[in-house]
């Protein structure tokens, strides 16, 4: 029996689609991206609005029909656990962008360099979470450990998807603001696009696992 091969992303074959459908659903993206920013400035708000936003873009990933009543209903359905997570999410940011200041001015660098350490490793995990919160149906708590898990099964690809996050994410707030209207329905399509090739990843590596076992009972 011939072992199965390990999926393996292709980051610029992610970077290829992400545009293609960037450019296919322009109108969308900027309606999406103005609801977004609009409906999440108060905060209490912004889950409610990022899990209709990402439920969207993931119809849009997998080439679905994608209507109004499925960015509504995820809301009605999740609201609860989107806002739990948008609020933790945004307290972390906010604990990790006070103890990077904190450190860089008034400590040793060294704890500095240690709090960019776990920065990258929070956000190598965050950027699956709410694809994760829209695909599945399951609880807060494992969202969150799943999608930590997921980060570290392939940690390179992880970390470039972040960093490309936050390199849009400046890119359309700091150094091009008329971007800002492609701002948050890109972003929701690149993590949801990221998020479909860890799941196919793992899917790989589990059904290696089991024709491994399959093959030993022979």
């Amino acid at each position: 029996m011939s072992e199965k091969k390990i999926y393996k992303p292709q980051f610029h074959k992610l970077i290829s689609e992400w545009v293609s459908l960037l450019w296919q659903h322009l109108g969308v993206v900027v309606i999406l991206s103005a609801i977004g920013f609009f409906g999440s400035a108060p905060i209490i708000t912004g889950g409610i609005i990022f899990i209709g936003l990402y439920n969207y873009t993931k119809l849009l990933v997998g080439k679905e029909l994608a209507l109004r009543e499925d960015f509504t209903s995820a809301i009605k359905e999740k609201w609860k656990s989107a806002t739990a997570l948008f609020l933790l999410i945004f307290i972390v940011l906010a604990i990790i962008v006070f103890d990077l200041y904190f450190f860089w001015n008034f400590t040793v660098r060294i704890f500095f360099w240690v709090g960019i350490w776990f920065a990258i490793i929070f956000m190598m995990g965050a950027i699956y979470m709410f694809p994760m919160l829209a695909d599945q149906d399951v609880g807060l708590k494992k969202i969150i450990t799943r999608s930590f898990r997921m980060a570290l099964i392939d940690p390179l690809f992880s970390f470039v998807v972040a960093l490309f996050s936050l390199l849009w994410v400046a890119l359309c707030i700091v150094i091009i603001p008329m971007l800002a209207t492609l701002c948050l329905a890109g972003l929701g399509l690149w993590t949801n696009i990221a998020y479909r090739e860890m799941v196919l990843k793992v899917d790989s590596i589990l059904a290696q696992k089991d024709e491994k076992q399959d093959s030993d009972l022979e």
